[in-house]
């Protein structure tokens, strides 16, 4: 670092934009595969026979 306050806050901020960046995408996926398994859960429901 070449220890200038701007940079420094800069990176900062950068980091906390990708933490921000991340925690979306995690939460992307994670809806997808909880929709995924209900889907799942409902059709096992519905047609058992279905299921191995």
């Amino acid at each position: 670092m070449c220890g200038s306050p701007w940079v420094e806050s800069i990176l900062e901020i950068e980091s906390i934009s990708r933490a921000g960046v991340s925690l979306k995408i995690a939460e992307v996926i994670t809806k997808e595969i909880t929709k995924k398994t209900t889907k799942k859960t409902i059709r096992e429901t519905l047609c058992p026979h279905n299921t191995q």
